[in-house]
């Protein structure tokens, strides 16, 4: 009798066990699908210490979009900018070769509808995720000095991984 219950508890451990394991090989699997499927996860960081500016949360006064494109250059996407705005106030071109990105920040003015707009632009190359993404922040000309310090935290924060 008793080496019918060591032997059925033994039985009983090995099937939990193996349960165990099934469990944690699926959890894996949908895992990795998951990272596969989403390339265009983006993180934002805010540093230790640092305050975080309100949000923008009043759309007529500005704005933020990511455009995330798969079936164009670097270059071009910088390029369409240049087109596109009334004035390039600033382009700043940078390196981060540990990430294996490029990114580009552009300040420029758009007029649309007799309406000056300042445009803020982050443009990142991951060459990981063969993707660009650019985030893009516009803003009314009048409304640039509340809206600054939200917009700068914003585009600084911005990365890829």
């Amino acid at each position: 009798m008793k080496n019918k219950a060591i032997i059925g508890g033994i039985i009983a451990l090995a099937i939990v066990g193996l349960i165990a394991l099934f469990c944690s090989w699926v959890g894996r699997k949908i895992n990795d699908r998951i990272e596969n499927n989403d390339n265009t996860t983006t993180e934002t960081r805010i540093p230790e210490g640092q305050k975080t500016s309100p949000p923008i949360v009043n759309t007529e006064q500005a704005q933020a979009n990511l455009v995330v494109v798969s079936d164009s250059s670097f270059e071009a996407v910088i390029e369409n900018i240049r087109k596109t705005s009334e004035k390039i106030l600033s382009e700043k071109l940078l390196e981060n070769t540990s990430e294996k990105q490029k990114i580009c920040l552009i300040e420029s003015v758009k007029i649309e509808k007799n309406v000056t707009l300042k445009v803020f632009h982050k443009i990142i190359e991951s060459n990981q995720n063969q993707k660009i993404y650019e985030l893009k922040v516009s803003v009314l000309d009048e409304y640039l000095e509340e809206h600054k310090t939200g917009i700068n935290d914003m585009l600084e924060s911005f990365v890829v991984t």
